[in-house]
């Protein structure tokens, strides 16, 4: 049985909370696993518009040993940590928190996180909107920027919203086992279990904060088709300019060139290939665009750190 506390903060971001808490719930429907704990500085949370969150136990003197400590994040991070109830939680976290407890973080938790200390010389991420703001907290953290949730011996910190089931998910296939946390997802109904290596942004969302209609047009040429290799001239014509002017336009608008962003695609739709079906790799290599199985090793290598085989072996 493990003990969970999840630290109740005003301006509290709900699916923050109530993301992770469904999940663990859901892992008790075969036997209880984990006894959730509801706290806070005060007795009833307001969140942003017409919520309260009420009767929720006061902060403990102490926790229960190998217990774990939730801290959810909140909107308008910067002010809601200055608040006299989140300066009362920062005080009783840098009490209660030992090496024998769980330290878990979603999305700007981390922050509340770091002003406790308890960040220190760790790896750890945030909500990539935030992700300087807790380096400046926390100057001796290993903030990363491109993970979904990183752990660090018992500090576990996510990205944050969604990401907090992925973490939750990940915390019962520890603790009680994989067979459970894919059952747990599929009742969620969570399409795609994200692990500690995804990017907090998918390559197919990513480079699309601009309002230029060319591009968007050869990024959905690209991403309709990412086993094809088309040619600068050819996307050119398909969206009536000038090689020249596209490259340029492109890079200007996305900060990346169309090689690279054809590169990304098409080695993030190979990463989905060997985890969802059962080909073999030249297969999976060819679907994607890379022509050879040694072609898309290389190439997922340089991007992921670890090679398809263990990406797949681990799926």
């Amino acid at each position: 049985m493990t003990d969970i506390y999840f630290l109740v903060l005003p301006n509290l971001l709900l699916l923050d909370l109530a993301g992770p808490v469904e999940a663990f719930l859901e892992a008790n429907a075969g036997g209880e696993r984990f006894r959730l704990h509801f706290v806070g500085p005060e007795p009833t949370i307001r969140l942003p518009g017409p919520i309260a969150l009420g009767e929720l136990a006061p902060l403990p003197d102490s926790l229960l040993p190998g217990a774990t400590v939730v801290i959810t994040g909140m909107h308008r991070t910067e002010e809601t940590l200055k608040l006299p109830a989140c300066l009362k939680a920062e005080r009783w976290l840098r009490r209660v928190i030992t090496p024998e407890h769980t330290l878990v973080t979603v999305c700007g938790g981390a922050l509340l996180a770091a002003r406790a200390g308890l960040l220190a010389g760790r790896s750890c991420t945030t909500h990539h909107t935030l992700v300087h703001r807790l380096q400046a907290l926390e100057p001796t953290a290993r903030v990363r920027d491109d993970r979904i949730f990183v752990q660090d011996g018992n500090v576990y910190t996510s990205a944050g919203v969604t990401a907090g089931v992925d973490l939750a998910l990940f915390l019962i296939a520890e603790r009680v086992g994989e067979t459970v946390a894919l059952a747990v997802a599929r009742e969620l109904v969570v399409y795609l279990r994200r692990g500690p290596d995804d990017p907090q942004l998918s390559p197919w969302l990513s480079h699309r904060n601009h309002l230029e209609p060319t591009v968007h047009a050869v990024q959905d040429l690209i991403c309709r088709h990412p086993e094809q290799h088309m040619p600068l001239s050819v996307l050119a014509r398909r969206v009536h300019v000038s090689v020249r002017h596209l490259t340029r336009v492109f890079r200007a608008v996305t900060g990346v060139s169309i090689h690279d962003y054809q590169d990304r695609i098409r080695v993030d739709h190979a990463r989905r290939l060997l985890t969802d079906t059962a080909h073999p790799m030249e297969r999976v290599a060819e679907l994607a665009g890379f022509g050879t199985s040694r072609s898309l090793r290389r190439r997922f290598q340089a991007t992921y750190g670890y090679s398809p085989a263990a990406l797949r072996k681990r799926a």
